[in-house]
Parts: C-alpha cells; structure tokens; sequence
C-alpha cells in the first residue's frame, strides 16, 4: 500500500482472527495496533499535532513538549519531527533503553526526572514539563490525558473495525490515559449501541475507584492520576490484573498465538480469553492489542528480573473475583466488577450564545464530536426546547428541567437527556462575581442547572434542526 508520507500511514492496522472461544461459533479477533509505527499512540500524536497547527495553537517550527515513557512519546517524536517540530520528551527512569535509543535517534532532547513526587512519577513528569514550558516560549504541549483530540484519534481505529467486521459484541481494550479505549466505544456505540465495552486496568491504579500503589511495574495502563479523557459512562466492566499476571499473560500471548507484545497487549489477551470462553455461541470479541514486545526484552520476557523483582510471590488467580469498589473492595489480584462509579466523568464545554439558535447548534455538534458535555448560557431557553435525544423505544422521553430564571434575561440550560444516560451534573452555587444581569435570581439559586451528556442514547440520532428547533440558523 503506497503512502504519501509517514504520518499517512499510521492506521491500517491488520485485524487478525484467533482460535479462541469455548462455544460454537464464538469469533474472537485481535487489533494488533502494535503494527502502526512506533505504537497505537501514533494516531493520537497525529490528530493532536495536526489539529493544533490548523487551529494555531501550535505555530509552524514552534517547540513540542511531552510527558510519557513509552508510545506516546514515539508517536509525538514521530508526527512531530516529520513535520518540522523540534520535541522534548519527559520521562522517568521507568523507560527502557529500547525507546530511549529511538527518541535519541529521532532528535527528540528527552528529560529523565530524578524521582517521584507526592503524586508518583505522573506528578514529577508534569512539573518539569510546566518549567521547560515557561522556558521555551510558544511551546506546545498535547496533553495527552486532558486533550479530547485524544479519543477523537480513534474514530479512525472504530472506522476500521466496522470496515472489516461490520457488527461485532464485546470490545475489550486497556485503560491508561482513557483515549484509546474510551474514543473508540464513543464511536463505536454510535452504530453498535448494543456493544459491550470492557475496560482492563492494573491493580494499584486510580482509575476505577481503587486506592493508589505507586511502583507498578505495568507499563501503559493504569494511572495514578483521574485523566479528563477518561470517561467511565462508556464502559460496562472492568478488570483489574497484578503484575505477576499481567507479564504472565503477555509470555501467553507470545506462545500460543505468536505475537511478541508488551503488557498492555497481554493484558487484554487475558481477559479476551476470559470473555471467549464464557460467550454464547455466535458472540463476536475484538481485543486492541496497544503495544510490541521490542521495549521489554529486559524485563517481561527475561528471566531473571522476574527473579529480581519477586514476581512468582504475588498471587496469580484463574478466574477474576467480583469486587465492589464503591462499597471499599480493593483488588488484589484479578478482579472484575461492573458497578463502577461514572456520575462526574466527561469533561464539559460551556458555550455562551451569541443571540442566535445556530451557533448553539454548532456547539452541540462539536460537544457530540469530542465526547464533551454540553453547558450553554443562552438568554432564551425556549430556542432549544426541540433539541433532544429521541429515547429508546423500550423507555418514555424525559425532558432535562430548564432554569430560566422566572423570565428574566439569563438562564443555564442544558438539551433534553435520555434515561438511558448518567444522572446529568447539578450544582446550587452562588453565581460568580460579574455575573450578567438576571442570572442572580431566586430561581437559578435555589434549584439545579443541568449538563446534559452529550451521545445520542443507543438507537437514535441527532433530530432534524430545521424542524425541531424555533430559531433560524445563522
């Protein structure tokens, strides 16, 4: 396949079918994202750093900087260089010498903290980043836990898979900075709305309510800070492996089905496995296998860090225990659970109207676009009323309650929600100072505004603006 560019052929990546699955007709396929480039990150470095000089914010030969010790950095040394970008990297002593060697032969400059902070090796990366960024001025930063052109990167990947597959059942995918998976279900469940996502998480990681253990030795999943991207109302279960069976899977991967791959990719074989031998027959499973083994060859697949690092003590389970982490479980080794806590994710754009129906609109489809919850500051509510998510056949319509101030001149208003989404934000809060006159009223203290999510409930579309909506576009 002929590419104009290097950055042009990231994706593409092959969608391989193995013997899996204990039931009749049970197909299990692995999206072996390992064959981009340098890693599944680089479709993330590229929709970042593409959108960000289209938009400006990143001038032509302006500074990148990052935080990362693995693919994230490769993909940004990538796309970066090969468009004229000078890159620094911020990493820990956790990189392997494998991809140290390559950022050092892209010309990226790459800047190892010492130690970690209060908040583990995350913090300590951020805060150096944050000094160079006042040292290097017009640098850029992509941010990749904040960025929501991080999960929008993946609307090629879910592309991809409904190309080959068509419909599938259950996605199974790791989490660290919540991108990879969370981007690809958004857009995935947009014409698969009956899919089943199952997120794969390392013991000792914030991300689904379980207390911190700094000195993880998984590398690319799991976190010890709650990333914006990740947004938890997209996936359905979750499962938590320790180290010892984490590397143990990866070894697995490699012997039984001939892929040398890191532990994100052995991570999700573990569990894949797990979901195909349990599935009813006829049941499709995709697997996003993230990253290659090239990285670990001192450490997974040597014998003696496994020796040095005491990982045969830690327990190792055959089946996953359910747990629940609102109520205080903590996994200690493999784990599932399906009650997890998703009420506060999704980052949110507050849009004020510029006294016409059509922009706000506009920020609708963008909310819709990037996976964000939608606030907006109009001073007529009622322009809005036809905007809501067609429900579920299965379910009534319930209207979000608008606050319009007794009809004074300023409101918070949110569209119409589904039930078949979260509860939507609320708050009671004084508004702040300088606020537009009308806003301080009676009404909007005393009772809640609402955000609303924004994806379309399971089934439905975005309705018809021209015959919903009062107000003429502009």
């Amino acid at each position: 396949m002929l590419f104009e560019s290097v950055t042009a052929a990231i994706g593409h990546t092959p969608l391989v079918r193995v013997p899996l699955g204990a039931a009749d007709g049970v197909e299990v396929h692995l999206k072996l994202e390992f064959q981009n480039l340098y890693g599944m990150k680089d479709r993330v470095a590229r929709n970042i750093i593409t959108e960000a000089r289209r938009r400006g914010t990143l001038a032509e030969g302006a500074p990148i900087i990052e935080s990362s010790s693995g693919t994230m950095a490769l993909g940004v040394a990538l796309v970066g260089t090969s468009l004229g970008h000078h890159v620094h990297i911020v990493t820990d002593p956790r990189i392997d010498r494998v991809t140290l060697a390559k950022l050092r032969a892209l010309g990226c400059d790459v800047h190892i903290v010492p130690a970690m902070t209060s908040g583990g090796w995350q913090s300590a990366r951020l805060e150096l980043l944050h000094r160079l960024r006042a040292e290097l001025p017009g640098a850029f930063w992509p941010d990749q836990y904040e960025n929501p052109d991080n999960p929008a990167a993946y609307r090629t990947l879910a592309a991809e898979l409904t190309a080959d597959l068509g419909a599938f059942d259950i996605l199974v995918g790791s989490v660290g900075s919540g991108g990879s998976l969370c981007g690809t279900a958004r857009a995935l469940k947009e014409t698969l709305p009956n899919l089943t996502v199952i997120g794969v998480d390392s013991v000792g990681s914030v991300l689904f309510g379980q207390p911190d253990r700094p000195g993880r030795r998984q590398s690319g999943l799991g976190n010890s800070l709650l990333p914006g991207n990740l947004d938890r109302r997209v996936i359905d279960e979750v499962h938590w492996l320790n180290d010892r069976e984490a590397l143990a899977a990866t070894r697995e991967l490699a012997r039984e089905q001939q892929l040398f791959a890191g532990n994100t990719s052995g991570s999700v074989y573990q569990i894949v496995k797990h979901v195909a031998a349990a599935a009813r027959p006829g049941t499709r499973i995709v697997g996003i296998l993230p990253d290659r083994g090239d990285r670990y060859v001192d450490t997974i697949y040597d014998d003696d860090y496994w020796a040095a690092q005491e990982l045969d003590a830690l327990p190792r389970s055959s089946a996953p225990v359910t747990i629940a982490p609102r109520a205080g479980d903590v996994a200690e080794s493999w784990s599932r659970a399906a009650d997890i806590e998703r009420s506060e994710d999704g980052q949110r754009l507050l849009f004020v109207e510029s006294n016409t129906t059509g922009t706000g609109m506009l920020a609708l489809d963008l909310t819709r676009e990037f996976g964000l919850r939608p606030v907006l500051l109009t001073h007529d509510p009622d322009r809005y009323r036809g905007w809501r998510r067609p429900a579920p056949r299965s379910s009534p319509a319930t209207p979000t309650p608008r606050r319009s101030c007794d009809g004074r001149s300023w409101a918070r208003t949110a569209v119409s929600r589904s039930p078949a989404l979260p509860p939507p934000a609320t708050s009671t809060s004084p508004p702040p100072p300088g606020s537009p006159p009308g806003w301080d009223c009676p009404a909007a203290r005393s009772r809640p505004w609402s955000a609303a999510a924004t994806s379309p409930a399971p089934g439905s579309a975005w309705p018809d603006r021209a015959s919903d909506s009062p107000g003429s576009p502009s």
